[in-house]
């Protein structure tokens, strides 16, 4: 459904037969950038399955695609949210199953979590206008392989180390934590 903000009025978006789309849930987020709408994660309770696909849905077309991007891809969560700032989306938080344990009561880190969730506190940045500067540092680290944890040590000669930092941020996660905390909840 389209809600046409001038009008108030609702009208129904069809998109083509056999053509890709996503499969329904709900704790996912969604942005607009640059007149198409993008959707990531969720979570499909009839099946217990969290996601961490990222969709783009063209409305001029009334298609979806998969979006595929480079660096750590987040892992699969809901209840996350999602800002688009300068041609950046960040996309913070959420919860995701405990490991190896998605739905039972685990002891995790020592504390009980009865939902079987984990709390995230971890921020992935997508940046849809990458200036000719970061342009060229993802050139450098695809053609020379450069491994994330041996960065400063691999290019000390080659570049300055306020690029190498930079280098560096661009492919590891920015955790504010130490990983995610057990919910003390029962919700799902």
């Amino acid at each position: 459904m389209a809600l046409n903000l001038a009008t108030g009025a609702w009208t129904r978006t069809k998109v083509p037969e056999n053509t890709m789309k996503p499969g329904g849930r709900r704790s996912h987020s969604t942005w607009v950038y640059d007149g198409k709408m993008y959707m990531f994660g969720g979570y499909l309770g009839t099946i217990n399955v969290h996601y961490n696909e990222l969709y783009c849905f063209d409305p001029k077309t009334s298609m979806w695609s998969v979006i595929s991007v480079r660096g750590t891809y987040p892992s699969a969560r809901r209840r996350h949210c999602s800002v688009v700032s300068n041609g950046k989306v960040y996309l913070f938080g959420g919860t995701m199953p405990l490991p190896c344990h998605p739905l039972s009561t685990t002891n995790y880190n020592g504390m009980i979590s009865p939902s079987g969730l984990a709390d995230l506190s971890d921020l992935h940045v997508l940046d849809f206008a990458p200036s000719l500067k970061t342009l060229a540092m993802q050139s450098v680290l695809n053609e020379l392989k450069v491994p994330s944890k041996g960065m400063f040590e691999t290019l000390q000669n080659e570049l300055a180390a306020d690029i190498r930092f930079e280098m560096y941020c661009q492919v590891m996660p920015n955790v504010v934590s130490n990983g995610g905390s057990p919910r003390n909840d029962q919700a799902g």
